[in-house]
């Protein structure tokens, strides 16, 4: 996995083994890594430490390679704080990581590594165990085999939190490794998981531009990575919901469906027989997003369907927006752009096609 700075060239979510170099749209709040564009392979130790920092904003790296020549191949969907993928490596000696505040989970498709998280004694990585690496000060991957061929999943723990915070009523972990058995259902469904998100995008390369596809995949994996941590440590779901999280549900349905005749929180919250600072406070408890972006997300995604599923002259751009409740049209062109890769007459044309 590599990326080559150059400001001004966008990047891609995913790449293949393919011999260019590809480049896609800057996709704002989804992808920050606009100064940088993406390689298919790197021989360069450089370059692949900073794959791995753009990555690990917040962590610090140090890649080292051995006395020959060092090779890494990547390939499959990324954008902030998110990857899924695999990462095959030759004669590369160790990655050293420092402060990672990211959920790390790796397993050896191929060839043996160690792992050494904190000052706990050295752990060996194979195609039968792998493992998930939670926030830590210092871990760091040593290679035993000169080829190793990784299957990757990188998520923001302030994202796996929140949904152990739903999901298990946990708002905290004291675990930093957690030692993952393959030879179970559970690791046996996520190695299918990875290699198919792989395949799928190879197979059906359309796919690549789909922000739908990518939030999915990305949701999923928060949610798989959540299950793995709470089996781990024994914790069990909560049996009921509380009030505050039907409410947040409720609005949640109530915004999904009359997403074109709400404006305000007010409108909401009015719905709902609830105060706006109520709703605020239950969202900020569940979510990590507020009513009102969820509003605005979901009236993009009104204004997206009424346009892919348009006969010509069916629709313009200014009447899906207006039926979708959002009357700003240069910033509902410049958000669109951003949630869906595209601007709204891209959508047209391919709609025609």
């Amino acid at each position: 996995m590599t990326f080559i700075e150059n400001p001004g060239v966008r990047s891609r979510f995913f790449f293949r083994l393919f011999p260019i170099v590809k480049q896609t749209k800057n996709l704002g709040d989804i992808l920050f890594m606009k100064n940088y564009y993406l390689t298919e392979s790197t021989s360069s130790v450089g370059e692949f430490e900073r794959s791995y920092q753009s990555l690990l904003p917040n962590a610090t790296i140090i890649c080292k390679s051995g006395s020959k020549k060092f090779k890494s191949e990547a390939h499959g969907i990324i954008s902030d704080h998110f990857y899924i993928g695999s990462n095959l490596t030759k004669n590369l000696s160790s990655i050293e990581l420092y402060n990672t505040s990211s959920c790390i989970l790796s397993i050896p498709k191929s060839g043996n590594y160690q792992v050494t998280v904190d000052n706990q004694p050295p752990r060996d990585f194979s195609c039968k165990t792998g493992g998930l690496i939670l926030p830590v000060d210092h871990v760091i991957y040593s290679a035993i085999t000169d080829t190793v061929h990784d299957l990757i999943m990188i998520a923001d723990m302030k994202k796996v939190l929140t949904i152990l915070r739903i999901k298990y009523n946990i708002t905290r972990l004291s675990e930093n490794f957690i030692g993952l058995d393959l030879d179970n259902k559970k690791m046996d469904s996520i190695v299918k998981f990875i290699q198919s998100t792989i395949g799928t995008v190879q197979n059906f390369p359309e796919l690549a531009e789909s922000y739908l596809l990518k939030s999915n995949i990305q949701e999923l994996t928060v949610l798989l990575l959540s299950d793995l941590i709470a089996s781990a440590i024994g914790a069990k779901p909560i049996g009921h919901k509380t009030a505050t999280l039907n409410l947040v549900e409720r609005a949640e349905a109530l915004i999904a469906k009359e997403c074109h005749e709400l404006f305000l929180i007010e409108d909401i919250a009015n719905k709902l027989n609830t105060t706006p600072r109520t709703l605020q406070k239950s969202f900020k408890k569940y979510r990590d997003y507020s009513p009102i972006q969820f509003l605005r997300t979901r009236k993009l995604h009104r204004a997206h369907k009424l346009l892919m599923e348009q006969t010509p002259g069916n629709f313009t751009v200014k009447q899906a927006a207006l039926k979708s409740g959002i009357s700003d049209l240069n910033r509902f062109s410049k958000n669109y752009s951003k949630l869906f890769g595209e601007l709204p007459n891209m959508t047209i044309k391919r709609s025609r096609i």
